[in-house]
C-alpha cells in the first residue's frame, strides 16, 4: 500500500497529469458477495479495501483537491458492472469502479441471466479531456456455455462519461 500511495500522491500533485487510471485484479466490491469479503476470495479484503478506496478518492492526502483518479478498473469476478459511487466500509466516494471480468469464462452465478455477455471495455480520452468508458459485448447461451456457435459480433452495450473538464468532477451521463 505504501508504494501505490506514493505513486498516486506524486501523480495527483503533478500539474502535467490530468487523469489517473488505477487497475487491479480484484474489485473493491462485487455483486457476488454483496460487498462484504473479509477473506479476499472475491474482492480485495474489506479491511484493505476501505483504506485503498479512501486513497483513490484523496490521493494527495490533504482533502483539498479533487481526485484525478477517474476510475478503478478490475476483473476477477466474471461479470461486467459499473459502480459510479460506492461505500466501501465507512468510506463513501465518487471514484467509480468497473468490473470488466466478462472476457470469456462463464459468468458468476449472480450475473448469469439473459443480459450477461462476453465483452471488453474501452476507455477513451478526447482532445477536450472528456473521459469515457465503453462496454462492448456479444451474447452467449447461458444454458449451454460451451456451445458457442455462431459467434455474433460485439456491439456497444453501455457508455459512461467518467470525467468532464468543465465540471472538474466525475459524472455519469448515459447508461
Amino acid at each position: 500500500m505504501h508504494w501505490i500511495k506514493q505513486q498516486l500522491k506524486a501523480a495527483q500533485q503533478d500539474h502535467n497529469v490530468n487523469n489517473i487510471f488505477v487497475m487491479g485484479h480484484k474489485p473493491l466490491l462485487s455483486s457476488d458477495n454483496n460487498g462484504s469479503d473479509t477473506t479476499g476470495n472475491g474482492t480485495i479484503r474489506s479491511a484493505e479495501a476501505e483504506a485503498f478506496y479512501a486513497l483513490l478518492n484523496n490521493p494527495a492526502g490533504d482533502n483539498s483537491s479533487t481526485s484525478k483518479v477517474r476510475i478503478f478498473l478490475a476483473a476477477h469476478a466474471h461479470e461486467w458492472n459499473y459502480m459510479p459511487k460506492m461505500t466501501v466500509g465507512n468510506i463513501t466516494g465518487t471514484v467509480p469502479q468497473i468490473i470488466a471480468g466478462n472476457g470469456g469464462n462463464p459468468p458468476n452465478s449472480s450475473w448469469l441471466n439473459d443480459d450477461a455477455y462476453f465483452g471488453y471495455t474501452l476507455v477513451e480520452i478526447t482532445q477536450s479531456g472528456v473521459v469515457t468508458a465503453k462496454s462492448f459485448g456479444r451474447p452467449f447461451d447461458t444454458k449451454e456455455y460451451y456451445k458457442q456457435s455462431p459467434i455474433e459480433s460485439a456491439t456497444l452495450r453501455a457508455t459512461y462519461t467518467l470525467y468532464t473538464p468543465e465540471n472538474n468532477k466525475q459524472v455519469t451521463l448515459k447508461h
